[in-house]
This record gives C-alpha cells, sequence and structure tokens, in this order.
C-alpha cells in the first residue's frame, strides 16, 4: 500500500494497492495480469490490465495490453476507462556472440 498527495485540491491520504502475474510459456511469449486499487480522499477506482508480450527476434518485441475498470471523481462523476494498447521495441544493446 502506497501513501501519497496526488493533488493539492484534495486533501488527506490517497492509497494504491496493485496486485499482479507474469507468466512465461516459453522464451518468446509471456502473459500477465494486474488489479490496481486506487483509495482515498478524491478520486477512487479499481482497473484490471491484462496483457501479452512477444519477442519476434532477439532484437524485436511487441506487446498488446487491455485495461478496463472505472474511476470514481466525486466532482467530475463515475469515468468509464477501456483501453487497447499496442507497443512495439528494439534492443539496439544485443551483445554479439563470442567466437
Amino acid at each position: 500500500m502506497e501513501t501519497q498527495h496526488p493533488d493539492q485540491l484534495y486533501r488527506g491520504r490517497f492509497g494504491t494497492l496493485l496486485v499482479g502475474s507474469r507468466s512465461k510459456l516459453n522464451d518468446r511469449v509471456s502473459l500477465y495480469e494486474e488489479t490496481r486499487r486506487t483509495t482515498g480522499y478524491g478520486q477512487a477506482g479499481l482497473l484490471h490490465a491484462f496483457g501479452v508480450d512477444l519477442v519476434l527476434t532477439e532484437r524485436w518485441s511487441t506487446g498488446l495490453k487491455m485495461e478496463t475498470g472505472t474511476i470514481s471523481d466525486p466532482p467530475n462523476g463515475d469515468i468509464k476507462r477501456r483501453v487497447v494498447a499496442l507497443s512495439m521495441g528494439y534492443n539496439a544493446t544485443v551483445l554479439a556472440s563470442s567466437l
């Protein structure tokens, strides 16, 4: 549990609890899931994220993440959140194999 003061407009404590897991299916594919619960004075929410990471080559990787949940903000009302994100990475520091 982490406490912080996220915004000067809110008084009081703000907490975040993050629970998740990652499973590696093989050398190229891993799956993960996480749940984030925020509480405190002001915004509160419950978000769920699911994703898959793929290693295409020793330099290139890609991933897909889906997130859903609700953020409750008393002055502005509830915000329903649905997100899909695609990522791609390039590793330029791959070590050359020794001869």
